[in-house]
């Protein structure tokens, strides 16, 4: 008697919204779903991992939830190799093995964003793309105003912020779990390459936020053009999704610092 072939999900090689179902097919057979961390397990569960450990159990996507916790490692000082052996620790403790290659992605990108975004607070320059760092820019500003102070001269009519916002790549990774920093950063270096063409003087560009260039430009009558001239350029270079906007400075120092830090959190 002839017998029909049994489909097996997690063996047939699938593809679009069929391979998100498998997913889910195979995170139901670790774990069994719908149930909550006994006492014991959360008593066990690594420091910083107890979000991580209810969405296994409950055979949810585990993925924002190890984002999150990889953000807060890093900014604790965790090392990344901390950060993944407590993620191990983790799921072993839950009885479902090593962690999930999407699970482990998501911890290891954010640590990486988080760890790189600590360090361009505190340097002069951003370490993957060479721009300045917000913090140089803050500097910047702060030396612009001291001398409007001197002389009686408004920053408002003589400097202006031109942003560049990378479209998409601006949002936050845990929106965007699995982009490459390497690849934003070549976007971002890009994009900086094209404004410093149309701005080819002493202008400080500087990385601000997740994907944004900000260039401290001294306010032409021409600047309208320029913005317009910019505009076609990025379209022409491949980044036509790039948002180019200027941002007016206040008259306050202080002021001025709040605005580039709202910039930094704009779109995330």
């Amino acid at each position: 008697m002839a017998h029909l072939p049994v489909f097996d999900p997690s063996s047939s090689p699938l593809s679009g919204p069929t391979r998100g179902r498998r997913a889910r097919f195979l995170r139901s057979r670790q774990s069994p779903a719908g149930r909550e961390l006994t006492a014991q397990e959360r008593a066990g569960v690594p420091r910083g991992f107890e979000a991580v450990a209810e969405c296994l159990v409950a055979g949810d996507d585990a993925a924002p939830a190890a984002a999150e916790a990889g953000r807060t490692l890093a900014a604790d000082g965790a090392s990344l190799g901390e950060t993944l052996s407590g993620l191990r620790t983790c799921t072993t403790l839950l009885g479902l093995g090593d962690p999930t290659y999407d699970v482990t992605e998501a911890i290891a990108t954010a640590w990486s964003e988080a760890t790189l975004a600590f360090l361009g607070d505190v340097s002069c320059e951003d370490p993957l793309t060479g721009l300045a760092s917000a913090a140089h820019l803050r500097a910047r500003l702060e030396e612009i105003y001291r001398a409007a102070d001197l002389v009686g001269a408004s920053i408002r009519t003589s400097h202006a912020l031109l942003v560049a916002d990378a479209g998409d790549l601006s949002l936050s990774p845990i929106d965007h779990v699995g982009i490459d920093p390497f690849a934003h950063a070549l976007t971002l270096a890009g994009v900086a390459e094209a404004v410093r063409s149309v701005f080819p003087g002493e202008e400080t560009l500087a990385r601000v936020g997740h994907g944004k260039v900000v260039a401290l430009v001294r306010r032409p009558a021409h600047l309208g053009a320029t913005v317009v001239e910019l505009r076609t350029l990025l379209h022409d270079l491949g980044f036509p999704r790039t948002r180019i906007w200027v941002e007016a400075l206040p008259d306050d120092a202080e002021m001025a610092a709040q605005a580039l830090a709202g910039l930094a959190l704009l779109g995330r």
